[in-house]
C-alpha cells in the first residue's frame, strides 16, 4: 500500500486528534499540519503484519492491530526494550491520551504486558530477513541431519508402530 493511502488511512482515524496537538505545540495551523503530517509519515515508516494459526475467530484480534498503525507502531516500539507512556509518547509524537486507549487494549489483549511503569511487547517479531536466514540454515543442514531422521524414521516404522498406540494404524505419511 502506497504512503499516500496510508496516510489518508490514518488520518481519517487520528487526523482531528493529531492535528490539534500539533496546532498547540506549534501554535500556528500550517506548523501544526506540517507537524501532524510529519508525526503520521513516521508511524508511517513501520509495518507490521500479525498471522496466526489454528481456528481463528471471524475477526481475530490480529486483525485490529494490522489494521491500525498506532498499535503496530506502539508492538515494535516495545519490542526489545520495555516503553514507559512518557516514552512512547515522545517517540511516536502522539499525546499520551491517545495512547492510553490502545496500550490498554493491547495489555487487555496480551499483545503487551505491563512490567511496573514498561510495556513490552508478549510475541515475537520475526523480519523477511530471519526467515531467509533459516530457509538457508535448512538448504545447509538438510543432507547431514534432516535427511538422516528422515530416513530413520521411516526404515523403523515397524518399531514406531509396535507399541499399538492410537493412530500407530495411520497410514506412514500421516504417522511421521
Amino acid at each position: 500500500m502506497e504512503k499516500q493511502t496510508l496516510f489518508a488511512k490514518i488520518t481519517d482515524e487520528y487526523s482531528a486528534k493529531i492535528l490539534n496537538w500539533a496546532i498547540k505545540k506549534t501554535g500556528i495551523r500550517q506548523d501544526g499540519e506540517d507537524l501532524a503530517q510529519e508525526v503520521i509519515l513516521q508511524v508511517l515508516s513501520w509495518e507490521l503484519s500479525l498471522g496466526g494459526s489454528g481456528m481463528m475467530p471471524a475477526n481475530p484480534d490480529t486483525n485490529k492491530i494490522n489494521e491500525s498503525l498506532i498499535k503496530q507502531s506502539i508492538c515494535l516500539l516495545c519490542y526489545k526494550d520495555g516503553k514507559t507512556l512518557d516514552e512512547l509518547a515522545e517517540l511516536t509524537g502522539i499525546p499520551k491520551p491517545y495512547l492510553e486507549f490502545d496500550l490498554e487494549w493491547l495489555v487487555r489483549r496480551e499483545f503487551l504486558s505491563l512490567n511496573g511503569k514498561k510495556y513490552n511487547t508478549t510475541f515475537p517479531i520475526v523480519s523477511q530477513k530471519h526467515f531467509q536466514k533459516r530457509g538457508a540454515l535448512y538448504q545447509n543442514t538438510r543432507r547431514d541431519y534432516i535427511d538422516r531422521i528422515i530416513e530413520y524414521l521411516w526404515s523403523n516404522e515397524k518399531k514406531i508402530r509396535s507399541p499399538n498406540f492410537y493412530g500407530s494404524d495411520f497410514p506412514t505419511e500421516k504417522l511421521m
